[in-house]
């Protein structure tokens, strides 16, 4: 068995994968073990529209959103190197993958069943989830396809954090 450790240089780690696996939680914790600053895409959405997701999915539908979404993304990007924390369809996006790509960031998917994903998304009032079982079908070969895995099932977040951590051979860009 080969040493994967630090094979993915990068300059910033963008946590990717499907709506309740953990990003959200395990983003801040990767971020204290790198020594880097952690956003979480959503919120910075959130504050540039001035509004809920909710709202911005019932005004502008899911197209609307994903325009604020990448709109958003570049603004986080520009602030320099950082764990971020993607919405569960950030990286449908190819011009998404292809900025984080060209700035050097590594993308790492954090995975879990779905059974384990139904639990933690239950009543969460995400816009998406009446149909997530449907959705997350749809992007699981989109999300292999992006970056290595993380399965977070039956793990703590510090673990977690910690194969994250492990994957990740940070580089300062400003060395």
């Amino acid at each position: 068995m080969t040493d994967d450790r630090g094979s993915l240089p990068a300059t910033g780690v963008a946590l990717a994968g499907f709506m309740g696996v953990g990003k959200s939680t395990v983003g801040p914790l990767v971020a204290a073990r790198l020594g880097l600053p952690w956003w979480d895409l959503d919120d910075l959405v959130e504050q540039r529209a001035g509004r809920r997701i909710s709202e911005i999915f019932a005004m502008d539908g899911e197209v609307g959103f994903r325009q604020l979404e990448r709109l958003a993304l570049e603004t986080g990007l520009a602030d320099g190197a950082a764990v971020v924390s993607l919405g569960g369809g950030a990286l449908l996006d190819p011009r998404s993958v292809a900025r984080l790509a060209e700035l050097g960031w590594a993308i790492v998917v954090l995975t879990a069943p779905w059974s384990e994903i139904q639990d933690r998304i239950r009543n969460s009032g995400r816009p998406l989830a009446s149909a997530a079982r449907e959705l997350l079908a749809a992007r699981r070969s989109h999300y292999a396809a992006v970056g290595p895995s993380v399965d977070t099932a039956g793990a703590s977040p510090d673990e977690v954090a910690a194969r994250v951590v492990s994957l990740v051979a940070y580089k300062d860009a400003s060395e």
